[in-house]
């Protein structure tokens, strides 16, 4: 809708494919464009193109209150393995599955 908001990077893919069917480089047809982030991942950016600041969903509000942690580690893929499996509080892709299959769904 024209009074929808939209993250930098949709409107980005919503406007280039009008820009290359003009040009003769893209087929007619409907065009689909799906823009995963909030409008509020970029407020500054919104709101010097509308004038509006969006606010964050409550959900990412409340994300953004917890205090950050951080974690440095070298560059080795199994030393990563190893602290994702220590810190992901048990909820790796393995027992995602195992949850998911356990409700009666496909993994």
């Amino acid at each position: 809708p024209a009074s929808a908001a939209c993250s930098p990077a949709a409107v980005c893919g919503s406007t280039a494919r009008p820009q290359a069917r003009h040009a003769g480089g893209a087929p007619a047809g409907p065009l689909v464009c799906l823009a995963t982030a909030h409008p509020a991942k970029f407020p500054e950016a919104v709101e010097r193109a509308t004038g509006v600041r969006p606010a964050p969903p409550p959900r990412l509000g409340a994300l953004m209150r917890r205090p950050e942690r951080l974690a440095e580690l070298p560059n080795d893929l199994a030393r990563l393995k190893r602290f994702v499996r220590a810190h992901a509080g048990g909820r790796t892709r393995d027992t995602q599955a195992q949850d998911t299959r356990a409700r009666g769904h496909a993994a």
